[in-house]
């Protein structure tokens, strides 16, 4: 059920993110996970090590700056543990990161 999709499942949706960004057009893309990454990026991405800053557009994000963050699922299966608070935190970052770089824009 919760099986990571292969790279021909993300290619194959492509042309649906690629509608939805045109339609949209984003500022900044909050990729929760290592997948959505791999998606807006094109490339495989470590969350780990490239979570919490703003990357510059890659190929398909339409000018868009991307932010990795963790999967909210990842941090919801530490619920009771140790690592709880410091992967709460560390998504929190992450999205008050997404927001910042956004007014930095000017925008609210």
């Amino acid at each position: 059920m919760h099986d990571k999709p292969a790279v021909a499942h993300i290619v194959a949706c492509h042309p649906w993110l690629d509608a939805e960004l045109a339609a949209v057009t984003p500022e900044v893309i909050v990729c929760l996970g290592a997948t959505a990454g791999r998606s807006v990026l094109g490339r495989p991405v470590r969350v780990g090590a490239e979570h919490g800053r703003l990357l510059e557009p890659g190929t398909g994000t339409r000018g868009a700056r991307v932010l990795l963050t963790t999967h909210p699922s990842a941090v919801l299966r530490l619920r009771g543990k140790p690592e709880w608070d410091d992967a709460f935190d560390g998504f929190v970052a992450d999205l008050v990161a997404a927001r910042r770089s956004h007014e930095g824009d000017g925008h609210p």
